[in-house]
């Protein structure tokens, strides 16, 4: 998400989860692959840009068996306001663009209702403007990160207020034809007592979204689709889409969560299709973890 740390608080649950890891098998991804598996995977691809999108013109040749991206887009660029500079230059190179929204912009949990509107009205502002529509809003929300215990039920009315915030937010989208994506963790998807509607609560929020982003925090392939297939088989009877978000930031603490320090294999996750129609891609965090990796996709 916004920063790749993670937080005490669960990291020992993801260790457990990630211990004992087999190798993962190697595929062949050379320059006689056909033309059909191109097509296949041409919109499989997205990006988080947390930190501008300086350097994205480097981009397009790093994306031979892709077509255009779609691009996640913080506002803020070098402690500057450049939504709608930043988008119209992503544009001119067809991308796709949705406007990143985190926590990270005040010191509360959730951005006041003031601020989403007021956001929401810039992205109408824009889209009236240009032929090339700025999708939705994309919300990197994270109020579990300061839950003592994850699945006490101590933190029932907390993600409760979790789920009115992010209905509150679509109802205020979809009212000026905007869609909402929401990212979550892959632990949410099993039952527990700290839930507020007796079931996982990644149910509630493919519910409430048009995209979920499931972060997977894995580098094993063979683990991607278990840490998301209740998301996407559930997906299947909804009209939500899917992506699987993964890591490339730097991270101290578990080698195992990003490839960071192994990223050409990446390719391994990237070049699966997953037999679900909800299913619609990757998701790369981050656009710069990328690009700083000098990888070829």
């Amino acid at each position: 998400m916004r920063r790749f740390v993670i937080h005490s608080i669960w990291f020992g649950f993801l260790v457990v989860l990630m211990s004992g890891c087999g190798s993962v098998a190697q595929n062949s991804f050379d320059d006689e692959e056909s033309n059909e598996t191109v097509a296949k995977i041409e919109k499989y691809i997205s990006f988080f840009a947390w930190d501008g999108i300086d350097g994205y013109e480097r981009l397009d040749s790093r994306l031979g068996r892709y077509g255009n991206p779609t691009i996640y887009l913080n506002p803020v660029d070098d402690g500057e306001y450049k939504f709608a500079e930043n988008t119209q230059i992503l544009q001119s190179y067809n991308a796709k663009v949705w406007y990143l929204m985190s926590s990270g912009f005040s010191s509360e949990v959730y951005p006041s209702k003031d601020y989403i509107k007021e956001q929401i009205d810039k992205i109408v502002a824009y889209n009236q403007n240009h032929t090339q529509q700025v999708l939705g809003m994309s919300f990197d929300i994270e109020p579990w990160i300061d839950f003592e215990d994850q699945n006490s039920s101590d933190n029932k009315d907390d993600w409760q207020e979790y789920l009115d915030f992010m209905s509150e937010a679509r109802d205020m989208l979809h009212d000026k034809g905007l869609k909402i994506s929401i990212s979550i963790p892959f632990w949410i998807d099993k039952q527990s007592e700290a839930f507020p509607n007796d079931r996982p609560i990644n149910y509630d929020v493919i519910d409430i979204a048009d995209e979920v982003i499931v972060m997977t925090y894995t580098i094993f392939a063979d683990r991607v689709e278990p840490y998301a297939k209740t998301s996407l088989k559930y997906a299947s009877s909804h009209s939500t889409d899917i992506k699987i978000a993964l890591e490339m930031v730097e991270n101290n603490q578990e080698d195992n969560v990003s490839f960071y320090t192994h990223p050409e294999d990446i390719k391994d996750i990237l070049y699966m299709d997953l037999n679900y129609t909800t299913f619609k891609g990757y998701t790369i965090h981050t656009l710069d973890a990328f690009l700083d990796s000098g990888i070829g996709i």
